[in-house]
């Protein structure tokens, strides 16, 4: 959105700006921090925004993509690494769609063993295990002759044995794959260490002189909500070690936190934010915002906006400039209008006739 224009019919003609600067300092675009500002001076949200920008012919407001990969899965006919049968998935993560699929298959039903018939159904020799890594093996190696593309990205769970397979074998050391993980398998793992030791420690009494599950201690709903904030604290600082380990202490800190003694420094902030106490000062700071924004337009007139975007590292501009005087003017005008003895006689009637509709 670093480019715009609008049809002004009074004067016939077309206008064409630009606002696509960053402040020093930031890197924010000038037009995003506008954007963002005219909505919250209407009182409008995200939604309205996608909605004005799909209305007007704007490109959306933009989001986060996720970096172009695969997603390689395994799954098994039946659980415990004794199936016959097992299946390999490679998925587009920019897409959502499945790009190949590999059926591995071991049960064989020929009578003249160890000799098998032409039409055998076996296909893969060895533990079912293993399954997994010759299914990505094989798809990796028919991906440039079947879809005319290499798979530089692998997306997969903790186990690399499978990305081991393929990481050089397949296109080389010119074209070396990338290994990313899984977070959904992060958080899983997460999960289930925290239930295995909840039930390890089953009856047990602590130094507190309590157990460690039971009220407000380790229950389901907390192990959950340690998920769910664990996995929050990878999504948001995927791209820094230092801070995703700050955050993950965050989450650590949070649980010792009373009212007595907050320890939330470390919590993220926002609106989003899964700390309570973080997400009502994030409110109260909003709340203040439009209380300040509020105050200026009714002391100064709506010119007060370009004070506050000044304030923000943006230069308003011409249109800005003129935009705000016109408000400012019809407010004015508005403002006479209403304390008129005209306005007043109309008022009047209105509520004398309102009173007897009432009667």
């Amino acid at each position: 959105m670093a480019t715009g224009s609008y049809m002004t019919p009074i004067y016939s003609r077309s206008q064409k700006f630009s606002s696509s600067n960053f402040p020093e300092g930031t890197q924010i675009a000038t037009i995003n921090t506008r954007f963002v500002y005219a909505m919250r001076s209407i009182g409008k949200g995200a939604e309205a925004g996608r909605m004005f920008c799909g209305v007007m012919n704007l490109p959306q407001p933009p989001t986060r993509f996720s970096p172009y990969a695969v997603a390689v899965d395994g799954t098994w006919q039946k659980r415990g690494y004794t199936s016959l049968n097992g299946v390999v998935t490679v998925t587009s993560i920019d897409t959502g769609k499945v790009i190949d699929v590999d059926i591995l298959s071991k049960y064989c039903a020929c009578k003249n063993l160890p000799f098998h018939e032409k039409d055998c159904k076996r296909n893969y020799v060895g533990s079912s295990g293993a399954m997994e890594i010759q299914g990505a093996s094989k798809i990796f190696q028919r991906s440039l002759s079947l879809r005319n593309a290499r798979y530089i990205t692998y997306l997969g769970d903790g186990d690399n044995k499978a990305f081991d397979a393929v990481k050089k074998k397949i296109y080389g050391n010119e074209y070396p794959i990338e290994k990313l993980e899984c977070i959904g398998h992060v958080m899983k793992r997460m999960g289930t260490r925290l239930r295995r030791l909840k039930a390890q420690l089953k009856g047990q009494i602590l130094s507190d002189g309590k157990c460690l599950s039971g009220k407000n201690r380790l229950t389901e709903h907390e192990i959950d909500n340690l998920q769910s904030y664990y996995v929050s604290a990878i999504r948001r600082n995927h791209s820094s070690v230092q801070n995703m380990r700050q955050v993950i202490w965050a989450i650590f800190l949070h649980k010792l936190s009373t009212d007595e003694y907050p320890q939330h420094g470390f919590c993220p902030i926002g609106e989003d934010s899964w700390c309570g106490f973080k997400r009502l000062k994030h409110q109260i700071e909003t709340l203040s915002l439009g209380v300040y924004d509020a105050v200026c337009s009714f002391n100064d007139g709506n010119v007060s906006k370009l004070k506050m975007l000044q304030k923000t590292g943006v230069e308003p501009g011409e249109f800005s400039v003129s935009a705000m005087k016109l408000l400012t003017r019809e407010r004015l005008m508005k403002a006479i209008y209403a304390f008129s003895g005209r306005s007043k006689k109309i008022r009047k009637d209105k509520r004398r006739k309102k009173k007897e509709r009432r009667r």
